[in-house]
């Protein structure tokens, strides 16, 4: 349902009001988008990168992580994560 231009116009200076009148969680709201936004992009190098092969830890240090959240982040996205686990031999 389309809204008319005086409804359009309303909400318009409602929000703009209450943009006026919270300034700290406009602030905050902004921070936390590109708070995601960011993560979604490391999630995407994430995949590219292991899509080429990358280890964990070489993706992890690229893209500025710990490696445990590379792993967390390919595991959510459904991806099979290779760990190559090297014996350590005593003596």
């Amino acid at each position: 349902m389309e809204m008319s231009d005086a409804a359009k116009q309303a909400k318009r200076e409602y929000q703009a009001a209450w943009r006026k009148k919270n300034p700290d969680k406009v602030r905050r709201y902004q921070a936390e988008y590109w708070e995601r936004h960011a993560a979604m992009t490391n999630v995407e190098r994430a995949k590219m990168l292991h899509g080429q092969g990358r280890s964990l830890r070489q993706i992890a240090e690229e893209i500025g992580i710990s490696h445990m959240k590379v792993s967390r982040m390919l595991q959510r996205r459904n991806m099979s994560v290779t760990v190559n686990v090297t014996p350590v031999t005593a003596g």
